[in-house]
């Protein structure tokens, strides 16, 4: 069977985290991208040196047992951290000689009787909840080590992994029984619809069904998403047709807008935004599109405390993330807090920072998907 590309591997981590797929075929899918005959990922709380094995491949059941029992051994593991090696490929020989690797406690009693756990490609991840997560894949002593090639393509798939491994953590924080999307999008005060790319709904949350049944400016229809104001949904359908004129997962396609309601009540705010790959799927069909709605006479249910604790956001980052799902842009804020534009804008550079992303859109779509295990729900009118 011919290795899965990046793409499809990538879409497999993130099924894994929200139960659509096993991490047994994740693991699988990731060793045979790396070329590696065994593979272990697990997850280290430095609190109290617990391990959990998140899955594993090429290994027996037994081996993964004595691995837990050993696992404080690793001198891999422990020559990454002294380095501080995090979130990067490390190759095994490069931060320890085989001479020292062949002296340690890991390697005799562990390694030593495993003739297909010898070379290594791996990384330790750092990850939001102070917990690390340690990614190895290994080869025999006889075959070729592995390259800085293997290693940039161990370094593609890190942040993706990280992440993964990151909604896998928030669904259990959530003491979610079912790790579906679904669930998760059900606890959030923001409205989420789901769309195909062609602008089908494909499903939405409850705060999203409240508003489309009240049908206050906003509707679901046989064809897909529409606006009850004729200009405002010229300019929804503008956008819809944006996702198929791009690439499916292309971070410019969307935008934001304003839907007019017959009620007389503040305008919904709308943004649209490409579906991560793999993240929003249903049945046979991938959502392309999230709309995310937001009502201004409602409540975000997460605070700034929320936020404080899933990111490290400072009281004024904080702020500046919730008016942003909130759908006000920069300049709206500025003048709404009396500050400069400038100083908003060191504010969202900073908030980016934290949440280690780029944009400001995923900015939005990363701490929308970190709000799903925090919210508690809908505050009641």
């Amino acid at each position: 069977m011919a290795a899965p590309n990046e793409n499809d591997l990538i879409e497999s981590l993130y099924e894994a985290a929200l139960g659509q797929r096993s991490w047994e075929d994740a693991t699988f899918d990731m060793a045979s991208m790396l070329g590696g005959e065994s593979l272990i990922l697990s997850v280290l709380n430095p609190r109290n040196l617990s391990v959990e094995v998140v899955g594993y491949q090429g290994l027996t059941a037994d081996s993964v047992k004595e691995y837990l029992r050993l696992a404080h051994h690793d001198p891999w593991l422990a020559r990454a951290t002294d380095r501080g090696l995090f979130n990067t490929a490390v190759i095994g020989t490069e931060i320890l000689p085989e001479e020292e690797l062949v002296k340690s406690f890991m390697y005799n009693e562990f390694l030593r009787p495993r003739t297909g756990v010898h070379h290594l490609l791996g990384s330790v991840l750092g990850m939001h909840d102070g917990r690390v997560s340690i990614v190895g894949t290994h080869r025999p002593r006889d075959a070729k080590d592995f390259g800085r090639r293997d290693a940039r393509r161990l370094d593609r798939l890190l942040p993706h992994l990280r992440r993964a491994l990151e909604v896998r953590s928030k669904l259990e924080q959530a003491g979610q029984t079912s790790r579906s999307a679904y669930s998760v999008l059900d606890q959030l005060s923001l409205g989420v619809i789901m769309l195909g790319v062609t602008g089908k709904v494909l499903h939405v949350n409850s705060a999203a069904e409240v508003m489309l049944r009240a049908g206050d400016g906003l509707m679901r229809t046989a064809t897909g998403l529409r606006a009850g104001n004729n200009e405002d949904n010229k300019r929804l359908q503008t956008l819809i047709a944006g996702f198929r004129q791009d690439a499916p997962n292309d971070r410019s396609a969307g935008g934001h807008l304003r839907i007019r309601r017959p009620s007389g009540k503040q305008a919904y705010a709308v943004m649209l935004a490409p579906a991560a790959s793999g993240i929003a799927r249903t049945g046979k069909v991938s959502a392309s599109i999230l709309a995310f709605v937001s009502d201004p006479e409602d409540k975000i249910v997460s605070d700034v405390t929320v936020l404080r604790e899933l990111f490290g956001f400072s009281q004024a980052e904080g702020r500046l993330v919730l008016a942003l799902l909130s759908g006000i842009s920069l300049p709206d804020f500025a003048r709404k807090v009396g500050v400069t534009y400038n100083t908003v804008r060191t504010l969202l550079a900073r908030a980016m920072a934290r949440a280690e992303v780029r944009t400001q859109l995923e900015l939005v779509l990363k701490v929308v998907s970190a709000m799903g295990g925090a919210s508690a729900g809908r505050h009641s009118q």
